[in-house]
C-alpha cells in the first residue's frame, strides 16, 4: 500500500495525511492490484470512510472488482469539554487513509414476582471495580479521582456500500475539567476521549442451495458444493479460491468468499489497528501517556484567580498536547500494512481465519461424500467418442 502523506506545519505540531488500505479482489487478476493497505488493553468496541485517517478497504464486490481508494477529507476537529467544544484549526490536521469486528431475554411471570421499590446506587471509579450498594449514595460517590487514565470510547458509523475502515482522529472528542490542586494551582482532569470513524462491510452473495457463483460455501447435501471437475462449484475449486486470500496477489473471490470474512477484516482494522495500536500503543499516539501529560498540566492560582480563567489559560496547552497525539496516531495508522500476503496485515489475518473455517467444512463434506479421491469422469458409451473399440492387448 502506498501511503501519501501531506504534512502541514503548525505552531504546535505537524500532522500527516492518513492512507487508504483496502483488501484486493481476485476477480480482476488482470488489473493492477491496489497496494493498499497492541499499550493498554482497551475494551473491545463492538465491531476505516470519513474524514481523518487512512481508510483500509476490502473489495469483495463480485462484479465491479476492487473498490477505488476512498477519498479522504479533513474534518473539523471537535474537542468537547463539559458543554463547550475546544476548537482547533482543521487545516493543521492531516487525514487518515482508509483501510479495507443478541442475547435472548428470559423474563419471569409478573404474577410470580413481587416488586418493592428500593434505592440502589452504583459507583464507577477509574481503575476500580464497580461497587453497587442499597440505599442512597454517599455524597462523595460522584467524586472522580484526579489523574486516572481513561480508556477511549466511541463506536464508528457503519454501512454496507463497500468494504473499508476509516477512522477520523481529527474528530476525536476530548472532555476535560479544571480541578483544584491545593494549595496553589489549578489542574487539568481528563474525563473522556471519544473516537470516531466509519466501518463499511458489503454483503457477499450467499445462495446456499443453488450451484451458482459468486457464492458463500454451504457444504451439505442439497447445498452449493459438488464433485464435478471443471465446475465452479467443484469442492476443490471452492477451497482453492478461498485458500489464496492471504497470499501475494490474493484477496476476496472471485467465486468463493463470505460476508463474515469481510466483516472480520474491517473490524480488525478498527479494534486492533486503530483503537489498540494507533490510538493506544507506544508506537502510535500512546493515549495513556498523552492522558497523563494532560492531567499533569497546571495553572498557578496567582495568575488565574478562577477555574474559568484557568481553563482559558490551559486550553492552548491542552490543544497542543492533543495535536501531538493526533499526529502520532495518524502516522501509525498509515504505516500499518493492509495487503494480502504481507506480514502485519491484521485485516487479512482476521479474514483468513474465517475462511479457514469454511475451507475445513468443505473438505470435511467432500471426505464424508467420498469425493477426496480422483474426481469421477463423465460416463461414455462403450464405443463412443474417445474410446478405442480395439484396445491393445
Amino acid at each position: 500500500m502506498s501511503i501519501h502523506e501531506h504534512a502541514r506545519s503548525s505552531a504546535q505540531a505537524t500532522t500527516p495525511t492518513p492512507v487508504v488500505k483496502h483488501e484486493s479482489t481476485a476477480a480482476v487478476a488482470a488489473m493492477d492490484r491496489p497496494q493498499a493497505r497492541p499499550g493498554v488493553d482497551f475494551a473491545r468496541i463492538p465491531v476505516r470512510h470519513s474524514g481523518g485517517d487512512i481508510a483500509k478497504h476490502e473489495d469483495a464486490s463480485p462484479v465491479t472488482g476492487p473498490m477505488p481508494v476512498a477519498a479522504t477529507k479533513v474534518m473539523q476537529d471537535k474537542e468537547a469539554d463539559d458543554q463547550d467544544a475546544a476548537t482547533q484549526d482543521p487545516g493543521s490536521m492531516g487525514t487518515e487513509q482508509p483501510k479495507d469486528k443478541d442475547e435472548s431475554m428470559r423474563r419471569e411471570s409478573a404474577a410470580a414476582v413481587k416488586t418493592t421499590a428500593m434505592p440502589v446506587h452504583t459507583v464507577l471509579r477509574p481503575g476500580q471495580t464497580a461497587k453497587t450498594d442499597i440505599g442512597a449514595p454517599p455524597m462523595e460517590a460522584m467524586d472522580r479521582a484526579h489523574a486516572q487514565i481513561v480508556a477511549p470510547g466511541g463506536t464508528p458509523t457503519t454501512g454496507n456500500s463497500s468494504n473499508d475502515c476509516l477512522p477520523s482522529t481529527a474528530s476525536a472528542a476530548l472532555v476535560w475539567n479544571v480541578v483544584d490542586d491545593p494549595p496553589n494551582n489549578w489542574a487539568v482532569s481528563v474525563t473522556s476521549l471519544t473516537l470516531a470513524g466509519q466501518v463499511n462491510v458489503q454483503n457477499w452473495p450467499s445462495d446456499p442451495t443453488n450451484m451458482v457463483v459468486p457464492n458463500t460455501p454451504n457444504p451439505v447435501v442439497g447445498g452449493n458444493i459438488n464433485n464435478t471437475a471443471g465446475s465452479s462449484n467443484y469442492w476443490q475449486a471452492a477451497i482453492d479460491d478461498m485458500a489464496d486470500y492471504h497470499t501475494v496477489g490474493g484477496g476476496a473471490g472471485p467465486n468463493w468468499h463470505s460476508t463474515g470474512a469481510s466483516s472480520a477484516h474491517e473490524w480488525a482494522h478498527w479494534n486492533t489497528d486503530y483503537v489498540v495500536d494507533s490510538v493506544g500503543s507506544a508506537a502510535g499516539g500512546n493515549w495513556p501517556r498523552a492522558n497523563a501529560d494532560l492531567d499533569a498540566l497546571r495553572e498557578p492560582k496567582s495568575r488565574s484567580a478562577s477555574a474559568a480563567a484557568a481553563r482559558t489559560a490551559l486550553q492552548p496547552r491542552v490543544d497542543a498536547r492533543l495535536a501531538t497525539w493526533r499526529s502520532r496516531t495518524i502516522t501509525r495508522w498509515n504505516a500499518i500494512p493492509d495487503s494480502p500476503g504481507v506480514a502485519g496485515s491484521t485485516g487479512y489475518d482476521a479474514g483468513a481465519r474465517v475462511l479457514l473455517g469454511l475451507i475445513t467444512s468443505v473438505r470435511a463434506f467432500a471426505t464424508a461424500q467420498g469425493w477426496t479421491g480422483a474426481p469421477a469422469s463423465p460416463p461414455r458409451a462403450p464405443n463412443g467418442p474417445g474410446r478405442n473399440p480395439n484396445p491393445p492387448p
